[in-house]
């Protein structure tokens, strides 16, 4: 099982032996604030952003909308989605 991480929280696994993704949602303020992080433009310090919108898995994980690109919809879809499964 390899997990993914939008900030310092796994949010997916993936089992290479079944080729399918096994959704483990253990999230937080903390990845809401990171992404609000991203989507203002900051930089990890090697310059890099902070989330690789091209690594699909990870951008799937974290386009809570679906609609291809990372934006306040997700961030007050991640913060709904908290709210109501914590």
């Amino acid at each position: 099982m390899v997990f993914l991480l939008v900030g310092t929280i796994p949010i997916v696994g993936v089992s290479a032996a079944e080729n399918e993704v096994e959704y483990k949602y253990f999230l937080n303020v903390n990845d809401v604030t990171y992404l609000q992080m991203h989507i203002a433009g900051n930089k990890n310090t090697d310059g890099s952003a902070l989330i690789d919108e091209t690594n699909k898995l990870l951008f799937d994980c974290v386009d809570m909308n679906k609609d291809g690109k990372l934006s306040v919809a997700d961030v007050t879809a991640l913060q709904i989605h908290i709210s109501q499964n914590n």
